[in-house]
C-alpha cells in the first residue's frame, strides 16, 4: 500500500510506477502476474470470523442430527411405526453430511492455517480480527493500483515517443529551412552575381560606344581643322611667292 506513496524527486511517480514498468520492460514473463490474482477480488469482502462460525455450526448441526439417531429420541425404533421408514433413509443422508462436514471442517483449518502463514509472511497478525478480515482487501487494492500504474506508464511513454517524434520533425523542418535558405542564397548571390557581370557588360559597351563616338568627333573635328587648314594654306603659304606671282598674273 505504501508503494504508490513514495514518489519521486519530480513527485510525478511512484516507487510502483518503476516496479511496473521493470517488471514489464526486463521481466516479460512475470508481466501478466497480475492476472493470476484476479480470484482475490471474489474472497476480498469476505468475513473469515463469519466463515469459521458458518463452518462450525454446520458441523455442529450435523453432529446433533447424528447424536438424536444414534442416542436421542430417534435411536428407539420401538416408539415408531413399523411401516416409517425415515430413520433408514435419514441414516443414509446423515451418513453422506457427517463426511462432508469433517472434510470441510479439515480444509477450514487447513486454509486457515495456510493463511496464517502467508500473513506472518507479509508481517499482518492473523489473531487480529481486522488485520485478517482485510488482508486480501489489501491485495485487491495493489491490483487496481498496479493497473492504473501500467496505464499512467504506458501513456507518459506513448506522449514521450510522440514529443520525440514531434522534436525530431522539428529539427528536420528545421534545417530544411536553413538547407532551403542556404541554396536560396546560393541562388540569389549567383543571380547578384550574373546581374553583376550583365551591368559590367553593358557598363563597358556603353564606355566603348561613348569612346567610339568620341572619336568620331574628334575624328571629324580633325577633318574640319584639317580642311580649315588646307583652305588657309591654300590662300597664303609662306615661302610661296612664285605660286603668288603666278596667281596674280592668272587674276
Amino acid at each position: 500500500q505504501r508503494l504508490r506513496f513514495l514518489k519521486d524527486t519530480s513527485n510525478k511517480s511512484s516507487l510502483l510506477h518503476y516496479i511496473e514498468k521493470t517488471i514489464r520492460t526486463h521481466f516479460e514473463e512475470y508481466k501478466d502476474f497480475i492476472d493470476d490474482l484476479s480470484g482475490i477480488n471474489k474472497i476480498s469482502t469476505l468475513n473469515i470470523d463469519d466463515l469459521e462460525k458458518s463452518v462450525d455450526d454446520f458441523v455442529n448441526l450435523v453432529n446433533s442430527c447424528v447424536k438424536q439417531i444414534t442416542n436421542g429420541s430417534l435411536s428407539d425404533k420401538s416408539k415408531m411405526h413399523p411401516d416409517d421408514k425415515i430413520i433408514d433413509y435419514f441414516g443414509k443422508v446423515i451418513d453422506e453430511a457427517q463426511l462432508k462436514a469433517n472434510a470441510l471442517k479439515e480444509h477450514l483449518v487447513n486454509t486457515l492455517k495456510n493463511m496464517e502463514d502467508t500473513m506472518t509472511y507479509y508481517a499482518e497478525t492473523f489473531s487480529d480480527p481486522i488485520s485478517k478480515n482485510s488482508f486480501f482487501m489489501k491485495f485487491v487494492i495493489f491490483i487496481n493500483e498496479y493497473k492504473k500504474a501500467h496505464v499512467e506508464n504506458v501513456r507518459q511513454e506513448e506522449d514521450l515517443k510522440n514529443k520525440e517524434i514531434r522534436k525530431k520533425a522539428m529539427e528536420d523542418l528545421k534545417n530544411s529551412k536553413k538547407e532551403s535558405k542556404s541554396m536560396n542564397d546560393v541562388l540569389m548571390e549567383d543571380l547578384l552575381g550574373k546581374l553583376k557581370d550583365a551591368k559590367l557588360l553593358e557598363s563597358r559597351k556603353n564606355a566603348k560606344s561613348i569612346i567610339d563616338e568620341s572619336k568620331v568627333e574628334l575624328n571629324k573635328k580633325s577633318s574640319c581643322d584639317s580642311v580649315v587648314n588646307g583652305s588657309l594654306d591654300f590662300v597664303y603659304k609662306p615661302g610661296d611667292e612664285d605660286d603668288m606671282d603666278s596667281l596674280d598674273d592668272i587674276i
